[in-house]
């Protein structure tokens, strides 16, 4: 039975959280084919669908994993769009590779407290350097 056609603007994230580093485009579901196509054209995912697996909420969007590849989406206009495409997606995916193990993502406090410790440590970084130079 085919799949829903199912298309959403996204945000490719990268593993930095930076934002020159994110790739806007389409998240599309066709065909039993679930593809990302950046805005200008360029085409980062296509793959069938029984290749894609262990979807998974994230903070912002949703994670997924094409073999040993994480890829993160992220949504900008509701975050109910992320559980959307889970509930979606769910029953569509396979199962991961017994060879493959797939951590789950890192939840959002984690994220948070990475964010505080690194601001810290620019602020310790500045400070020290300041008090060097005077």
């Amino acid at each position: 039975m085919p799949t829903a056609v199912l298309t959403t603007h996204a945000e490719l994230l990268a593993k930095v959280p930076v934002a020159t580093f994110i790739k806007s485009g389409d998240l599309r579901l066709a065909n039993d084919r679930l593809s990302f196509t950046t805005i200008g054209g360029e085409v980062l995912l296509d793959a069938p669908i029984d290749e894609i697996h262990s979807v998974a909420p994230a903070a912002v969007g949703l994670h997924l994993w094409h073999g040993s590849r994480c890829l993160r989406f992220a949504f900008r206009e509701s975050r109910d769009l992320a559980a959307s495409w889970i509930t979606t997606l769910t029953p569509l995916v396979s199962a991961p590779p017994s060879t493959l193990r797939v951590p789950p993502p890192w939840p959002k406090w984690a994220w948070m407290l990475t964010v505080v410790a690194v601001t810290a440590m620019l602020v310790v970084a500045i400070i020290a350097l300041t008090t060097l130079n005077n």
